[in-house]
């Protein structure tokens, strides 16, 4: 689920209130929730590992690498830091 935004951006009228680092913590700790959150909005490359710190599942970033696709790389090695392999979230089949 897309949750946000991180910070203003331009790319979605009628934003909903910028969270920041700060609103995806308390967000979370309410939600307690199994379902992946992935946290959107004018996020960085500068943001990444705050942003991973507060527990989100993944990051929406297609501003950053549509300005600099050689970043890419970059975002794979914050979102795999610490991590022995890849996470991959399934959705029970009831």
């Amino acid at each position: 689920m897309g949750l946000g935004p991180f910070r203003f951006t331009n790319t979605k009228e009628n934003l909903s209130p910028v969270l920041g680092v700060a609103g995806y913590k308390v967000i979370l700790e309410e939600l307690k929730t199994t379902v992946p959150i992935i946290a959107v909005g004018g996020i960085t490359l500068n943001d990444a590992e705050s942003i991973i710190e507060t527990g989100v599942y993944g990051l929406a970033v297609s501003s950053e690498i549509t300005n600099n696709y050689n970043v890419i790389s970059n975002f794979h090695k914050i979102l795999l830091k610490d991590r022995a392999q890849e996470q991959i979230f399934k959705f029970d089949k009831n």
